[in-house]
């Protein structure tokens, strides 16, 4: 017998902020798991013997730095990061979670 579904973090984090440290390094069918409560306002878990919905408005938070290494523009720093390295780490968050959030630099 299974257990109850309890709120996982996007609930927990209902009226708050989702904070996502490294988000490049997160897998892409995660970061993608998160379209649907952020769209509706609710995270939805079906098991074999229940269905519950929990609230979920969050923000979400994610950091990265500008480089695989994180010493872009550091003139201190160890050997920058190669053109190619930067555009393969930031293509690793998926299409369409970075079309629903603002990006800063």
């Amino acid at each position: 017998m299974g257990h109850i579904p309890r709120p996982g973090e996007v609930s927990v984090a209902h009226n708050g902020a989702l904070f996502l440290d490294e988000f490049p390094e997160f897998r892409r069918s995660v970061l993608d798991l998160l379209r649907q409560p952020l769209e509706d306002g609710q995270a939805a878990i079906a098991r074999a013997a229940v269905a519950l919905t929990h609230p979920a408005r969050f923000m979400l938070v994610g950091a990265m730095n500008p480089c695989p290494r994180g010493y872009s523009g550091d003139p201190f720093g160890p050997r920058a990061c190669a053109a190619r390295s930067i555009q393969r780490y930031r293509s690793k968050s998926s299409g369409p979670i970075l079309d629903r959030i603002d990006l800063q630099t």
